[in-house]
């Protein structure tokens, strides 16, 4: 876990999102959806998480924290110029402030 010391100072760096909207049981192509959402730099998963993760079945990467957005998996995120796939969301309290924890994959090609 990021310092408590991080935010909201931390949060140097945008991210936007793409999502795709839903038809029945099928996802179109990702679109435009949020854009200008603070966060701080993309930070490599600590590998006990990682491990976590793997047991659950779960493929992550990568994380980012961020200003509260409407933001679900399956969402794809750009920041720093990277794409990547949100994979788990959750948001919890730091320092009287609500903060989003994003799990991220990057896709090979993507």
């Amino acid at each position: 876990m990021p310092p408590h010391t991080m935010f909201p100072r931390g949060f140097s760096e945008l991210l936007t999102t793409r999502r795709g909207s839903i038809s029945g049981v099928r996802r179109g192509a990702a679109v435009a959806y949020l854009t200008d959402i603070r966060c701080a730099p993309i930070l490599p998963l600590e590998s006990t998480a990682r491990q976590e993760a793997h047991v659950r079945g779960v493929s992550i990467d990568k994380q980012v924290f961020c200003d509260v957005a409407d933001i679900l998996p399956e969402d794809l995120v750009t920041t720093q110029g990277e794409e990547y796939t949100v994979v788990e969301v959750s948001t919890w309290a730091v320092v009287g402030k609500e903060v989003m924890q994003l799990a991220l994959r990057k896709y090979q090609g993507s």
